[in-house]
């Protein structure tokens, strides 16, 4: 039986929508992360260090734990008739989502490597402003 506790929830309004995708390439043929991806990046790291100190408090040691982690991404549209329906243009949700649980794997804040994320929940919908909702959940599997 396994027991899940939340230890991070959190709504964003305004967030980049560049993916972990837009590579760029050399002349020579060489792969190399946009500057632009890096600064998205650093986006997401800030957020969360920026709560950091309350992180701490509810989840003081990292380690080996699973998580379950819930993305909801709202992209702004003006027309109020297509709020809270699906958006299924780009960006792609799964590229967008490694650019994010890359930025909170940076943090150490929760885990040593996104590899412990075992479950994922993701959304993508219209909505009035662009926001994105971050729900973090440690799983604790207990004895049956």
């Amino acid at each position: 039986m396994e027991e899940k506790e939340t230890v991070y929830a959190n709504t964003f309004v305004g967030f980049p929508t560049i993916t972990a995708q837009s590579k760029g390439v050399t002349k020579n043929g060489h792969f190399y992360t946009k500057p632009e991806v890096l600064r998205a990046r650093m986006w997401f790291v800030n957020q969360f260090l920026k709560d950091a100190r309350e992180i701490k408090k509810l989840y003081p040691d990292i380690g080996d734990d699973a998580f379950e982690v819930g993305i909801w991404y709202y992209y702004p549209i003006s027309k109020k008739k297509f709020w809270g329906k699906y958006k299924t243009s780009r960006p792609d949700i799964d590229n967008q989502t490694k650019l994010i649980l890359d930025a909170i794997t940076d943090t150490q804040l929760f885990w040593r490597d996104d590899s412990q994320v075992c479950e994922l929940h993701l959304c993508k919908k219209y909505e009035e402003i662009s926001k994105i909702t971050i729900v973090i959940n440690r799983i604790k599997e207990g004895k049956s």
